[in-house]
């Protein structure tokens, strides 16, 4: 793996949000002249809950997703097949005989805001309940195209399969927050306490009730929050919860 790659994905592997990781991501596909990305990932049956990071304009393509007889070529076709693909206006031809009309319309339009070649690099394969990956390119025809990036395919796909688990992994923690039981208003005070660094028994007498009650509402807290020690229990309702 290319030294700037190996870097790109260890901050990655660092990150602390979805924004994080797009940035960095981002900033390595720069150093080969790759200034086009988009991330798609979407649901195997309806509803599709399409998730979408992308560099061009806000409006597009997102808007496209709203369409009820959008399809898709990447999700359709790349991650069905799950093979590393040449994409984009520049690479038509490649693809002409199985794409539909509105597909190559759409593939059209891409080319329009300098998405004109590019790799379309699937991570998560049809049939597997969520499918999608990452398109990937630039302004270049195919010749330059191939030239200049083909060389860094196997080091942009193992990017690509790093990055899309992490923003996995950020959308799991979402999830599971929005799943969690709230806490009663004695198990945040207790953690509230707990987090400033106060020992059970001096929580118990600022709360005016048993240490015995302060270890109940601990442990209940820590079965709601998901986390498996007081200390961890602790680091997420300073993350999530706590003002």
């Amino acid at each position: 793996m290319k030294r700037f790659v190996l870097e790109a994905a260890r901050k990655i592997e660092l990150s602390h949000s979805v924004d994080l990781v797009w940035q960095h991501f981002l900033t390595c596909l720069a150093e080969v002249e790759i200034d086009q990305a988009l991330y798609m990932t979407a649901a195997d049956s309806p509803p599709r809950d399409c998730f979408v990071l992308s560099t061009l304009p806000d409006a597009w393509p997102r808007s496209e997703f709203d369409r009820p007889d959008f399809v898709e070529p990447f999700l359709a076709h790349c991650c069905a097949t799950f093979e590393v693909t040449k994409a984009g206006v520049a690479f038509l031809s490649d693809h002409i005989g199985y794409l539909a009309d509105p597909m190559q319309d759409y593939i059209r339009q891409m080319a329009a805001h300098d998405f004109r070649a590019a790799l379309g690099i699937p991570c998560r394969l049809v049939g597997t309940g969520r499918h999608g990956g990452f398109i990937i390119g630039n302004n270049l025809d195919a010749f330059h195209f191939e030239r200049q990036i083909l060389p860094y395919q196997s080091d942009l796909q193992s990017l690509c399969l790093i990055a899309h688990r992490r923003i996995e992994a950020f959308q799991a923690e979402d999830a599971e927050t929005l799943e969690r039981k709230p806490l009663s208003s004695r198990e945040h005070e207790t953690l509230a306490y707990i987090a400033k660094g106060l020992r059970p028994k001096q929580v118990a007498g600022v709360m005016d009730i048993s240490e015995a009650s302060v270890r109940l509402y601990l442990r209940n807290a820590r079965a709601k929050l998901g986390a498996t020690n007081k200390d961890e229990a602790i680091a997420i309702f300073i993350r999530d919860i706590a003002p």
